[in-house]
């Protein structure tokens, strides 16, 4: 059954942002969190961090290309493809997610998106900007 609202989750939850499946998914006190721990959303502003994700990757479409189940907790690993508004071509995104159920809901959701990539293939960083950085240079703006 987890496995299917991993799914669920992934595609109508993270994915279109679908308020019901959010609902029923997360108990009221959830608060996301990625592997940082400066990524942490409550239940409450997740509908918004969704809405706010889909408008600058565009609408999307997820590869599921490992599965691991060990109940209570589920691992994915997927490739997010999305078309930006602002691009001709699309973006492709890995995107790692861990997450444990209990009783039907969600009670941990631990999640990994290469931002660097993502960003790089918004035109958001300069060329060559990976590179840089691993030289020990500074990426600034002016």
């Amino acid at each position: 059954m987890s496995k299917e609202l991993l799914k669920e989750w992934i595609e109508d939850g993270w994915l279109t942002g679908d308020q019901a499946t959010i609902d029923r998914i997360l108990p009221a006190s959830f608060s996301v969190s990625g592997f940082s721990s400066a990524e942490n959303f409550p239940k409450s502003d997740f509908s918004e961090l969704v809405d706010l994700f889909r408008k600058i990757t565009g609408p999307g479409r997820i590869n599921l290309t490992n599965l691991i189940e060990n109940p209570p907790w589920f691992a994915a690993k997927f490739l997010l493809t999305a078309r930006p508004p602002a691009q001709s071509g699309n973006v492709e995104i890995d995107v790692m997610l861990l997450a444990k159920f209990e009783d039907g809901v969600m009670t941990e959701h631990h999640t990994a998106i290469d931002y660097f990539s993502l960003f790089s293939q918004l035109g958001q960083l300069p060329p060559n900007a990976l590179e840089h950085c691993l030289t020990g240079e500074r990426l600034t703006w002016s």
